[in-house]
């Protein structure tokens, strides 16, 4: 929330005066959600400049569709969609690029499971190190992770934004997830101490169904038997157990070390200043 923000005043009612031509309204909701939304441009925009580039875009673009505004959903999630399409509209480049393929076993392993590594969660507390690892994503895994885990949409606003269906999103997420991961390691190949992993079956499940699950039983996706079932096999295996509770770490702190957005100061002014501009 923009310092001196009168929370009393909603988004909505801000985007409806907006939509009316109040300027001042407007100016109030940039101030709020601007760091948000920068942001998410810096996730997936070329460089720093081209994500300012963006950012005036964006909000040019908002003054503009707030009549179209619908109220079924939340102001955060409309800038954000409108952020995605400007970005895609500016450049496609990453979303014509096919990532490559590794298969679930494998993210798993390069993310821990089957290691030890004491250092871990020690780790986590850093939010330098916290940002570096999300910095080095893909721009699709640090689109995702940022609307989940800082921006905290929900899985269907997330989806939404992303353009995903729900699968997709969900499969995403819980990739993204594990190469965060993997970035944690100090050593990305052979981070602790891992040794060869034999698969168990517990309670019905197989340890790959409970890699394969972690995202889903994580946020509350699962049917209430197969989080029961889940549960007595990490009772009973050492390594799910260990990497499922690293795997909540990481999510848990990514959530609270990095959900509130640096404000860049110069780089608001720039905007605002545009804006009137523009707007008049």
């Amino acid at each position: 929330m923009a310092e001196g923000d009168d929370t009393r005043i909603s988004d909505e009612t801000l985007i409806g005066r907006t939509a009316a031509g109040d300027r001042s309204a407007f100016e109030r909701l940039v101030r709020r959600h601007q760091a948000s939304v920068h942001r998410f441009t810096r996730a997936l925009a070329y460089d720093d400049a081209d994500a300012e580039q963006a950012l005036q875009e964006i909000f040019l673009a908002a003054w503009r569709a707030a009549g179209r505004f619908r109220y079924d959903a939340s102001a955060r999630t409309w800038l954000l969609a409108i952020a995605r399409h400007a970005i895609y509209r500016r450049h496609r480049r990453w979303a014509d690029e096919p990532a490559g393929f590794a298969s679930l076993r494998e993210l798993g392993e390069a993310a821990g499971w089957g290691s030890e590594d004491e250092a871990f969660v020690d780790r986590l507390v850093d939010g330098e190190v916290l940002a570096q690892a999300l910095a080095s994503l893909s721009p699709e895994d640090r689109e995702i992770l940022i609307l989940r885990e800082l921006e905290g949409l929900s899985h269907e606003e997330a989806a939404g934004v992303a353009g995903l269906d729900d699968a997709a999103a969900r499969a995403r997420l819980h990739r993204a997830r594990l190469r965060l991961m993997k970035k944690l390691r100090e050593d990305p190949d052979h981070g602790g101490d891992r040794r060869a992993r034999e698969d168990r079956i517990v309670a019905g499940l197989h340890c790959g169904e409970v890699l394969a699950d972690l995202t889903a039983f994580l946020d509350g996706g699962l049917p209430a038997d197969r989080v029961r079932r889940i549960q007595e096999h990490v009772k009973d295996c050492e390594d799910c157990e260990r990497f499922g509770s690293e795997f909540s770490a990481a999510v848990f702190a990514l959530r609270e070390i990095l959900r509130e957005p640096a404000r860049d100061e110069e780089a608001e002014a720039r905007l605002l200043a545009r804006l009137r501009t523009e707007i008049g």
